[in-house]
């Protein structure tokens, strides 16, 4: 007898799975999230409906929330492809390309299929679009890097300089004031 409120929350569950599953193929994400949402109320273990409900937050542009159910899927069976291939296609949509691919990779390594083969392909040409940028703002040199190739490239201002002031400045010229950026404005004397 004890077995039997399992049985029935199960079957529950995944009857609700199958009305997520109807409500997002209509379009109808908020609702699909619903469905799914009392779906993990009574079956909480089930890394399925985490990634499923990832997929509908997801198209409901609530990447926070996607990324959350990535996560929990991953936890709940780290060995599973589609908890990890969820989390590449939020972090996609975040534009975190380099993390994105890491997720992928491993997605590959658990389940080979050509459509992962080719979003990885997607992932890196989006990565080369979209470089990483890295900015360090200091109270007293600022540096910003970009990722290229794999690799961070610190840029250099006008003059060749990596490190530059974090000093900002400004100059007027006939009623209009001009801004004066890093060693323009320490060197200014106005």
């Amino acid at each position: 007898m004890g077995y039997y409120p399992v049985i029935i929350r199960k079957m529950n569950a995944e009857q609700l799975r199958l009305q997520g599953n109807e409500a997002f193929q209509r379009g109808e994400n908020a609702q699909a999230i619903i469905h799914y949402s009392q779906a993990i109320m009574l079956e909480g273990r089930n890394a399925i409906l985490f990634s499923n409900r990832c997929v509908a937050f997801l198209a409901n542009g609530q990447l926070i929330d996607a990324l959350a159910d990535a996560d929990k899927a991953i936890s709940l069976n780290p060995s599973w492809f589609r908890g990890y291939q969820r989390k590449a296609q939020v972090l996609q949509a975040q534009t975190h390309f380099a993390e994105a691919i890491v997720a992928c990779k491993r997605a590959i390594e658990l389940e080979q299929t050509i459509t992962l083969k080719s979003f990885l392909d997607t992932l890196q040409k989006g990565q080369e679009q979209h470089p990483a940028i890295g900015i360090s703002l200091g109270t007293s040199y600022s540096s910003v890097a970009v990722l290229c190739d794999g690799k961070p490239i610190v840029l250099a201002d006008e003059t060749g300089q990596h490190l530059i002031p974090s000093v900002l400045a400004f100059s007027s010229q006939s009623d209009t004031f001009h801004p004066l950026v890093g060693s323009e404005s320490v060197n200014w004397n106005g």
